[in-house]
């Protein structure tokens, strides 16, 4: 079995630290690379142009390994390496993995510790976490740590492969892993907002929100809807709305015992009138106009000041239901808790191809070549 071969490469990388080391930033670039390969070790002090030992390295082996894998794709990327084809396997994923439940620390230092290892090198790892470039660091003390931390990441490796063999977790692993670089791909090109469909909604929305708040006044007169105290004097003194209560039969009230005015409670608020039900309504059209408005608000921004191009990262061992879960960039959206309703805001990036959702078997987007009607991801 592939998984199983013991012609696996073992790579890290340690490059400038802007955003983190971040890939996508054109400022970055690598400063070195080490890695393991047939029982030996191998380092280029150069960027990503100058990796094609590596590459070559990579293109021979059956399975790619390191700590974080997803970050090691998105440079090797960079070095002109089509990683749509490896076969990689994660150390902080799978260690994720066998931890299930408990909350363990999955850096590479905390897992070392746990396979009797000895941790991170200390002085290099207070400069990195304290700021300093890994370009700026002296040679010597940098490769020393780059093939201390890959031979961490070899032992972390096998002693974990023994660990899963035979078991069905093996299997959660190795699909996981499998998923990275497709991760990897999505967070380098990222999504496509559709300008001229942004602006429309934005509008759509400045109109609907407006139309609401004139409503709202006009019942509510000049009561501050930012002051639940106002607020709860009104709902519950004026409109003669009866408290929520708890199973018990007793009102649900804040801890300083003062009713209620969020809109969790308001929209469980059971309406008896025409007064009532027309507030009610409208409360809630306001909420989700204003929760529509922020994210409306940075999808905007990308495509004034970026193009459109929205960017998000993925999370493959942060849940502790163990679901991928996303963070986003620059504009602070994230993919998977995106709303079905902002779907039709994106597009494909060329004007000849459209966007759709296939739901089956499979579930998926794929794009459809308005000219040739072929097929094909996303």
């Amino acid at each position: 079995v592939r998984h199983f071969s013991s012609n696996y490469l073992v790579l890290d990388f340690e490059t400038t630290n802007l955003d983190t080391g971040d890939a996508r930033n054109p400022e970055n670039k690598i400063v070195l690379a080490c890695w393991w390969y047939k029982n030996k070790l191998h380092s280029i002090r150069g960027n990503e142009y100058e990796q094609q030992e590596l590459v070559k390295a990579i293109e021979q082996c059956d399975v790619l390994v390191a700590q974080n894998v997803k970050f090691e794709l998105q440079w090797l990327h960079r070095c002109g390496l089509d990683t749509t084809h490896l076969v990689v396997y994660d150390t902080q994923i799978a260690e994720y993995c066998i931890a299930g439940n408990r909350r363990l620390a999955l850096d590479l230092g905390s897992i070392d510790k746990r396979y009797g290892g000895d941790g991170k090198e200390p002085l290099v790892d207070k400069l990195i976490k304290g700021g300093v470039c890994p370009s700026e660091i002296p040679e010597s003390m940098l490769l020393a740590r780059c093939n201390k931390d890959v031979m961490d990441t070899r032992n972390i490796f096998l002693k974990q492969r023994d660990i899963l063999l035979g078991t069905s977790l093996m299997n959660v692993v190795w699909t996981r892993c499998q998923l990275t670089p497709v991760l990897a791909d999505i967070e380098l090109n990222g999504m496509c907002l559709d300008g001229d469909r942004v602006r429309h909604r934005m509008a759509e929305n400045i109109e609907n929100l407006n139309r609401v708040t004139l409503e709202l006044r006009e019942i509510m007169g000049d009561i501050n809807p930012n002051s639940s105290v106002q607020m709860s004097e009104f709902m519950y003194d004026v409109l003669g709305f009866k408290e929520v209560r708890d199973w018990k039969g007793n009102p649900v009230r804040t801890p300083g015992g003062a009713r209620k005015a969020d809109i969790a409670t308001i929209s469980a608020l059971i309406p008896i009138n025409e007064t009532q039900k027309r507030f009610l309504k409208l409360k809630l059209e306001q909420s989700k106009y204003e929760a529509e408005r922020k994210t409306l608000e940075k999808m905007y921004k990308c495509v004034e000041e970026d193009g459109g191009i929205l960017y998000a990262n993925f999370n493959q061992t942060v849940a502790r239901t163990h679901r991928l879960t996303s963070s986003g960039t620059k504009h602070k959206i994230q993919f998977q808790n995106m709303a079905r309703a902002f779907k039709p805001l994106f597009c494909a990036r060329d004007p000849d191809y459209e966007v759709g959702e296939a739901v089956g078997i499979l579930v998926g987007a794929f794009v459809i070549d308005r000219k040739s009607n072929h097929k094909g991801p996303n």
